[in-house]
């Protein structure tokens, strides 16, 4: 019934999940970087 000796290959929705989290973790750098950036400028004024 359970055929072992198949072989498997991974298709792209395997790596979606580790690359959705690389771009959620450089938006957040960048995002936190622009939110300083916007509140040197504050105390400028």
């Amino acid at each position: 019934m359970l055929n072992i000796k198949m072989i498997g290959h991974f298709e792209a929705g395997y790596y979606l999940p580790t690359l959705a989290l690389l771009l959620n973790l450089l938006a957040n750098r960048f995002i936190r970087r622009d939110e300083q950036l916007v509140r040197s400028m504050d105390r400028l004024r």
